[in-house]
C-alpha cells in the first residue's frame, strides 16, 4: 500500500517552516550503547537550554500479568492522577513496546486513566494505540468498519474538575461525525480542526500500531493571540501524516470558573468511547505528556535519514540538558536490537535537525 505525507497549511504558518537554518538543531556525536535502560549522550548545538518538563510516561512495563488492574505508580516517569472509574486499565498481551500495553475497554464499559497537572498554556502529547485483529472500531459491530457517527475520542484535554464544561477542552483526536477525524472539544469553544479522515487523508489502520503525537502552544495572550498546533499521525510500517496550523487563539476565558487565567490542566486516556459490541477492544502503549515551556523539546529515534519518512519512532527520555549536550535514557519502543537507527533532537519550538544521526544499536 502507498502512503503519502500530507502537510496542511491553514493561516500562514506550516510547521516544518519554522525551522531557521541558524537555529536547527545539529548533532555531532552519540555516544553509549542504544539498549533499554542505557544512557546515551548526545554533543551538538543549537538544542536549546532546556528540555520537556515530562508530566509522565508509561511503557506499562510493569505486567503482572495480561488482564490485571494497572497500579497509578506503574509509570517511568510521574504517577497518574487517578482512574476514570471502578473498571480500570489493565495490562494487555498486545503491545508496541514490550511487555504489555493498557487495554481501555472490557465488557462492563470504558477503562480509563486521569491525568492531572500544574496549569498550562503548552502541552506535548504521544502515544500509540490499536485495535487488534478481529475487534471492532468503537461504535461499530462489524470488523473492518468504522461508524457513521462519532464514537471515539482518543485523549481528551481539558480544565477544571468540571471536565469540559470548563469551555477550554479539545480531544487529541477524536473521531467526531462519521466522517473526519478532528481536533475539537464538547464545549465548542475550540475551533475544529479536521486531520483525515473519510474524505481525504484517512490515516487509520485496523491492526497495526498507530502513533498519535500533538502539540499545542497558545500565542503570548492566549486569548487574543494565534497558537500553534502540530499533529501527526504514524502508522507503523506504512507512513506519517502530519498537520499544523497556527490560525486562531487556543484558550477561551473560563465563564464558569472565576478569577482564573485561562489554561489547560488534565488529561483522559481514552477521553471517551461508545461500545456497541462484546468485540470492541482498544489498548495503548508508551503514553507520553509535557507541559509548560519546552513541551516539545524531545529526543527521538526513528527508522529513516528524513523524518517525515519514517515508519517508526521512539521518544528518549531526557536526563540533563544544555544547549550542545544532552543525556538521554534509552527506550527502543518496538525497535529490534542491532539494526541502524536515526537520531532526532527537537527544540522547544519544533526545529529538528535536518537529517537524522545514523546510530547503530
Amino acid at each position: 500500500m502507498s502512503f503519502r505525507v500530507y502537510h496542511m497549511i491553514i493561516g500562514y504558518c506550516l510547521y516544518a517552516c519554522t525551522v531557521q537554518a541558524a537555529t536547527v538543531p545539529e548533532v555531532y556525536s552519540v555516544s553509549g550503547k542504544l539498549d533499554n535502560g542505557n544512557v546515551v549522550k548526545v554533543k551538538g548545538s543549537n538544542f536549546g537550554m532546556s528540555g520537556p518538563r515530562i508530566a509522565i510516561f508509561d511503557e506499562f512495563n510493569r505486567n503482572d500479568g495480561s488482564g490485571t488492574i494497572i497500579p497509578l505508580d506503574a509509570p517511568i516517569i510521574g504517577k497518574w492522577s487517578g482512574y476514570g472509574n471502578e473498571n480500570r486499565p489493565t495490562y494487555s498481551e498486545y503491545f508496541h513496546s514490550p511487555p504489555s500495553s493498557m487495554q481501555v475497554v472490557n465488557k462492563r464499559g470504558m477503562q480509563q486513566f486521569r491525568l492531572n497537572f500544574a496549569p498550562t498554556t503548552e502541552i506535548f502529547v504521544s502515544y500509540w494505540v490499536k485495535i487488534p485483529a478481529g475487534y471492532v472500531f468503537p461504535g461499530e459491530k462489524e470488523p473492518f468498519k468504522i461508524p457513521y457517527a462519532s464514537s471515539w475520542k482518543m485523549s481528551w484535554l481539558m480544565n477544571g474538575d468540571q471536565g469540559y464544561k470548563g469551555r477550554n477542552d479539545v480531544c487529541l483526536p477524536t473521531w467526531m461525525d462519521g466522517y473526519h477525524w478532528g481536533l475539537t472539544g464538547n464545549s465548542g469553544a475550540f475551533p475544529t480542526v479536521h486531520v483525515g479522515g473519510r474524505r481525504g487523508g484517512q490515516w487509520f489502520e485496523f491492526d497495526k500500531w498507530i502513533r498519535i503525537s500533538a502539540w499545542l502552544k497558545a500565542g503570548g495572550d492566549p486569548l487574543e493571540d494565534k497558537g500553534t498546533i502540530y499533529f501527526q499521525a504514524l502508522v507503523e510500517t506504512v507512513g506519517m501524516h502530519e498537520y499544523s496550523v497556527n490560525k486562531f487563539p487556543l484558550l477561551r476565558k473560563n465563564t464558569r470558573i472565576f478569577d482564573e487565567s485561562p489554561h489547560w490542566d488534565r488529561i483522559n486516556f481514552p477521553g471517551w468511547l461508545r461500545i456497541d459490541s462484546d468485540k470492541t477492544l482498544v489498548v495503548y502503549d508508551d503514553i507520553y505528556v509535557a507541559t509548560d515551556d519546552g513541551a516539545a523539546a524531545r529526543v527521538e529515534i526513528g527508522d529513516a535519514q528524513e523524518y517525515t519518512e519514517c515508519k517508526n519512532l521512539a521518544l528518549q527520555i531526557p536526563q540533563k540538558w544544555s544547549n550542545d549536550s544532552i543525556s538521554a535514557q534509552v527506550h527502543l519502543g518496538s525497535f529490534a536490537r542491532g539494526r541502524r537507527l536515526f537520531l532526532y533532537i527537537f527544540d522547544s519550538n519544533g526545529n529538528h535537525n535536518a537529517k537524522g544521526f545514523a546510530i547503530e544499536n
